[in-house]
């Protein structure tokens, strides 16, 4: 990652973080595969419930989305009443994302490049992913942990925001 993009966008977000030391939390929701999506509201309800949470709540979250849907990402923000938290898109240049994957803290994705991005850069990873392409999960097993949907057939919106907590909750510690 050239050292530009990486500047840039420490920048960015030391602008957005309530205190240099709060923890960033990227969330991508997004895949070209509907079957392989989250709804937002599923992201959106996973910051609530993150925020819940005493080690979180300074976090500053970070919803990865596309450029079309930045505002309206904003006013669903703003509807759900949450605090630092923002939609993001790498709209300059490809750069921007995995510089930002790299200054997450953790990383949720469901399954797209993403995942692999945040093990290139070495950011913990949870990962929602379909049992129909168990080969694409992320290798760096010591920075990941999987969330499978639970039949074959399934899609990622069968994972709720709330199996989410509960994995954080119980691998977090392990992961970072």
């Amino acid at each position: 990652i050239p050292e530009e993009w990486l500047s840039s966008t420490r920048s960015y977000l030391q602008n957005l973080k309530k205190s240099s030391s709060s923890q960033t939390i990227f969330i991508n929701y997004l895949a070209k595969d509907p079957k392989r999506s989250w709804e937002v509201t599923q992201a959106l309800d996973l910051v609530r419930l993150m925020q819940q949470e005493s080690a979180y709540q300074n976090a500053t979250f970070i919803i990865n989305t596309l450029p079309d849907l930045i505002d309206s990402l904003n006013q669903q923000i703003q509807q759900y009443s949450l605090t630092n938290c923002y939609a993001y898109s790498a709209v300059d240049n490809f750069y921007q994302l995995p510089a930002m994957l790299k200054l997450s803290d953790l990383i949720i994705s469901v399954e797209t490049s993403i995942m692999h991005l945040a093990n290139a850069v070495k950011t913990p990873v949870i990962a929602l992913m379909r049992q129909r392409t168990p080969e694409w999960y992320p290798l760096d097993l010591d920075n990941s942990y999987i969330i499978w949907v639970n039949n074959k057939k399934g899609s990622i919106k069968d994972i709720s925001p709330s199996t989410v907590m509960s994995t954080i909750n119980s691998t977090v510690n392990t992961v970072q």
